[in-house]
């Protein structure tokens, strides 16, 4: 059968899977290859199937579609497809909904047109094309065609080998494969991306500052020059450079550095910084040749002025008012009074016209005189003392500690420390060695060898001698001398391997506590006190028992000294014994 314009071609079965989606409108012509719209070659039939029961004895007359141009739609002005009329060709429902295909589509079997039908003229043009500001066209039930949603923007064909809607007419061609640009996708703009997707920039490395070459630049600015302590806002040097200190007011970095020199000033800002705040405190540091030491202020009897609320002491930011009779003290704003004997006139400029006569007035570190009151039990304390207590058991004569120490003790005691100025060490010195007993030394100056005193009873320990014990090195140095030597020659032969720790503490703190004075212990032990004595340990065999849940109970249980090692601790800290 002729037919004067576009074939149609069979529409592929609906439900099997493959074919091209029902929201895209069947197109006149046949598009070669495409695996979807072939035609058979002209003069084969198609199976008997898909022929009987559903085309008449004469087929549907249909014209030729125009141009694409000449169809708008009412709505949109877009393109129109014609309508169609007569009986359904295989494959299609009779007044039911159109059904969506899968994008997954696979060639199916092709199929022939009606028997006598021939095809004339080049094929037609491909369907026209639906934007995305144009809807496409579905088949209604009552054979026309209505809007339907057409392909999306800026994606390719639903389904491999469909044709491209848009496109010139033709076959269409395959597209060579394009290379993502990272540059070309569009992306939201950094701030619009919600905080945890927002970019993350690594750390340079050659960004962060060095700290070797920080502490050179601060040697080289810093240290030519002296530090002005009377300048508000400057950042002291580092502790590693070498400078020198003007007092003008504030105390000297070398006794006292903040971690921060940049306080939040409101608290807001402090909750927000969360910076922590401390001093580092050395009252007692050193200082180079070059700078002076602490001036001493004496306030005599009376003490030093102080204020009677915070007990603040005298300082350079103390405001005196009333002509110099009062003072407000800058730290508790407390008005207090001043002692007649400390009573000074005023400049014009409300300062006394003595400030610069006073350290405390004057300067940011000074030292006061402390008075009875400040000692304990109201009793000015006596020179301090410093005994050495020796293990001479086998392990420690074999290891040849005790005739190291003998030796070193000997120069060591010319170094003792001594007040400034004074030619000789205040400090008295006693000598005790162990074992599994306890000896006790008698250096006394009068005498031409050292005594020894042995106390065998660790349970109940005293010190058996006052006087001799505790000696001037400058006035027993032949004795100290002679004791010295004996006693590494004196347990060169022991055999004793058993020793005691508790017991020899708490024999200095009595020797201490009976000359009435405090001082320091200087104990030089080498193997666990498994001696039958106070503060017995155990040795520790049961390796099993380490880096498991019972190694604290194991060691707790072992360790029966720890408790009056503790309580001697703070014995020691309460005569203050160290």
């Amino acid at each position: 059968m002729q037919i004067s314009g576009a074939v149609a071609p069979a529409l592929t079965p609906v439900g099997l899977g493959y074919g091209p989606p029902t929201s895209l409108a069947s197109a006149s012509g046949s598009f070669p290859n495409s695996g979807l719209y072939g035609s058979y070659p002209q003069g084969q039939t198609p199976p008997l199937s898909q022929a009987q029961g559903h085309l008449g004895t004469q087929p549907p007359q249909r014209s030729a579609p125009p141009q694409a141009s000449s169809f708008t739609s009412p709505a949109s002005g877009g393109p129109r497809m014609p309508s169609m009329t007569g009986p359904l060709l295989p494959g299609q429902g009779f007044g039911g909904p159109s059904v969506s295909q899968p994008n997954h589509v696979s060639s199916p079997p092709p199929q022939a047109l009606p028997p006598g039908t021939q095809m004339t003229g080049p094929p037609g043009p491909p369907p026209p094309m639906h934007s995305s500001q144009q809807p496409g066209y579905q088949l209604q039930p009552n054979g026309s065609f209505g809007p339907a949603r057409g392909p999306q923007p800026n994606y390719g064909s639903p389904y491999p080998g469909a044709p491209t809607f848009g496109s010139q007419p033709g076959p269409p061609q395959p597209l060579p494969p394009k290379r993502l640009d990272p540059d070309a996708i569009p992306s939201p703009q950094l701030n619009e991306l919600p905080p945890q997707q927002k970019t993350r920039h690594r750390i340079d490395p050659d960004a962060i500052p060095s700290p070797i070459q920080v502490i050179e630049d601060d040697r080289n600015n810093r240290g030519s020059e002296p530090f002005v302590t009377g300048v508000r806002g400057q950042v002291p040097p580092l502790v590693t450079t070498n400078f020198l200190v003007k007092d003008q007011g504030n105390a000297s970095p070398r006794y006292i550095r903040c971690t921060s020199y940049n306080i939040p000033c409101t608290s807001d800002m402090a909750k927000q910084a969360q910076v922590p705040l401390a001093a580092v405190i050395k009252p007692l540091a050193r200082l180079p040749p070059e700078e002076a030491s602490p001036y001493v202020v004496d306030h005599g009897e009376s003490g030093p002025l102080r204020c009677n609320r915070c007990k603040a002491y005298m300082c350079p930011f103390m405001q005196f008012v009333e002509g110099g009779r009062r003072f407000q003290c800058c730290f508790c704003s407390c008005i207090n009074d001043v002692p007649p004997q400390y009573f000074q006139h005023l400049d014009h400029t409300g300062k006394r016209v003595d400030a610069y006569d006073r350290p405390e007035l004057s300067l940011g570190s000074y030292e006061f005189l402390a008075t009875v009151d400040y000692c304990k039990n109201n009793k000015f304390p006596s020179p301090p003392a410093f005994i050495f207590m020796i293990d001479v058991s086998y392990n420690a004569i074999r290891s040849g500690l005790v005739r190291l120490l003998c030796e070193e003790l000997k120069s060591l005691l010319d170094f003792l420390p001594r007040e400034g100025g004074a030619e000789e060490s205040a400090i008295r010195v006693g000598f005790v060695t162990y074992n599994k007993v306890l000896h006790f030394y008698n250096v006394k100056s009068s005498l031409a060898q050292p005594q020894m005193l042995v106390v065998s009873d660790v349970a109940d320990m005293f010190v058996p001698l006052l006087d001799g014990f505790l000696v001037n090195v400058s006035e027993s140095r032949a004795v100290i001398t002679s004791l010295l030597d004996q006693i590494p020659e004196m347990f060169a032969d022991t055999r004793e391997t058993e020793t005691v720790f508790a017991p020899v503490i708490q024999a200095g703190m009595e020797a201490l506590k009976a000359a009435e004075c405090a001082g320091k212990l200087f104990l030089f032990h080498t193997s666990l006190p498994i001696a039958e004595a106070p503060g017995k340990l155990k040795n520790r065999d049961d390796r099993k028992l380490i880096n498991t849940d019972k190694e604290k109970v194991w060691v707790w249980e072992m360790g029966g000294g720890l408790s009056m090692t503790e309580e001697g601790a703070h014995s020691c800290n309460a005569m203050q014994y160290s």
